[in-house]
């Protein structure tokens, strides 16, 4: 019965793996002590199990002399080789093991994706499961951080805007207040007149009418209607008293005969200017 070729790769199964080392390493070290004996050549030979046991084999009374030997050996043959030579060696041994690491990290990043996981022993599968957990958490945490940072943003856009409003806010009023100011000179300039804002007040007005017709004797009445006297804005102040000098202005002694009054007119009264 003619035998199989056996491929050279790892064995999967634990049972068979430790009957074929058992068999191969049985195998070498009578190999190794043939060796010596047929051709009286120094053997040296060191194995080590997966799981750390060591077995060795030495023709010499002492490994360690046959290592020292090895050391030796090298430093001589190192010390002959030329400078190129030596730097391409390098190079060769660092491009080996470059290769190495890329072949590790490409078997690692399939694992990581969930592929080729039959081959993989339950520590290696905890391993794997203890990586993607730390790796989800710190995707987790930056993620948080970014949320954070733009909720900052937002709020600091949300106040710069409150802001601007609150600017936008003050010009209008004084955009306003300007306006009022133009339509109150069109109406001096045209001669008409509004009804006093302030009718609480009229008894400091007549007063002032009836005792000094005089517009300084007005003034000083009206002084008593300031913002700290009647407790209003400082605006509505302004606005209330340049409807009371209009109206003062228009129905005072000298205006009578030009707006054909015929009598002096009463506070309150409503007359069509």
């Amino acid at each position: 019965m003619v035998r199989g070729k056996i491929q050279m790769k790892r064995i999967e199964n634990a049972t068979s793996r430790q009957v074929t080392f058992s068999k191969r390493r049985n195998g070498l070290l009578k190999k190794a002590y043939e060796l010596y004996v047929l051709c009286d050549a120094e053997v040296a030979v060191i194995i080590f199990s997966h799981k750390g046991k060591l077995y060795e084999f030495s023709s010499s009374d002492n490994m360690q002399n046959t290592i020292e030997r090895y050391r030796q050996y090298k430093k001589d043959v190192q010390s002959n080789i030329p400078e190129f030579d030596r730097y391409t060696q390098q190079l060769r041994l660092e491009a080996e093991n470059m290769a190495k690491k890329i072949e590790f990290l490409e078997v690692s990043k399939r694992r990581m994706l969930g592929q080729n996981l039959g081959s993989c022993s339950i520590d290696e599968l905890q391993e794997v499961e203890n990586q993607l957990e730390r790796s989800l958490r710190n995707i987790r945490a930056r993620k948080g951080y970014l949320f954070k940072e733009q909720i900052l943003q937002l709020k600091a856009k949300e106040r710069y805007m409150q802001e601007e409003n609150a600017k936008l806010s003050a010009k209008n009023n004084g955009t306003t207040c300007r306006q009022q100011n133009a339509e109150v000179e069109t109406e001096l300039f045209l001669g008409v007149a509004r009804k006093p804002l302030f009718p609480s007040k009229v008894g400091l007005l007549e007063y002032g009418m009836k005792n000094d017709n005089s517009l300084f004797g007005i003034m000083a009445c009206l002084v008593r209607l300031s913002p700290l006297a009647t407790g209003l804005d400082h605006l509505d102040w302004m606005d209330g008293w340049k409807y009371n000098i209009l109206y003062i202005l228009q129905t005072s002694p000298r205006n009578w005969k030009i707006n054909n009054l015929g009598k002096k007119p009463r506070w309150g009264e409503k007359k069509n200017f």
